[in-house]
């Protein structure tokens, strides 16, 4: 006897990694096309990403595809992503996957157009990349006023509350004004994990 399979539509998601940068830092958005639970490859895949404003393809976008055939574009700058007429083989999984960034500090929810192909519409995917912004830098003298050789502290201070990732290495140097010198005893110290002063 003969019998009539149904195959089911490719599972259409996406997840940016990492999912939480700082401003001008590089996120891979990665689409994944799953046609494994179907017998019969899904020809003519074809979706459009246009991307939250300030959200962007980065400069070097390193965009490229497993699926077979097919044409992704994703210019440099720009806010958007399509892939057209790749095919997704039966029993398997392929992906498309782009460099991101933006220079700008926010949440960036990104809802993609429906995924098509010969299988049928295999409706939209989403994941959301959080940029944090970058730390904030400030130096005060206390007191602000001595009489000459007279001490002030110089504190530097580096605020990351706003952001949800670690700043990891850490790099200023101050070079002081003419007549201006560390202390016979610099009292120097930091409550910044490790790194050298």
């Amino acid at each position: 006897t003969d019998m009539l399979r149904g195959n089911p539509l490719p599972i259409f998601t996406k997840v940016f990694s990492p999912e939480s940068i700082v401003v001008d830092d590089i996120s891979t958005l990665t689409f994944t096309i799953d046609n494994t639970g179907s017998t019969v490859a899904a020809t003519a895949l074809d979706f459009t990403d246009n991307f939250p404003s300030d959200l962007v393809v980065a400069a070097t976008p390193n965009a490229s595809t497993t699926c077979t055939g097919g044409t992704l574009t994703a210019g440099a700058g720009t806010g958007v992503v399509t892939y057209t007429g790749g095919t997704a083989a039966a029993g398997a999984s392929c992906t498309i996957t782009v460099d991101v960034t933006s220079s700008t500090a926010g949440d960036y929810t990104n809802l993609t157009g429906d995924l098509t192909s010969s299988l049928g519409n295999s409706g939209s995917a989403t994941d959301m990349l959080r940029v944090n912004p970058l730390p904030i830098f400030t130096k005060v003298f206390s007191p602000a006023v001595i009489v000459e050789d007279g001490i002030s502290t110089l504190t530097f201070t580096i605020d990351n509350t706003g952001s949800t990732v670690a700043a990891t290495a850490l790099d200023f140097t101050d070079n002081f004004p003419s007549d201006l010198v560390v202390a016979a005893t610099p009292n120097a110290s930091t409550t910044c994990t490790g790194g050298t002063l």
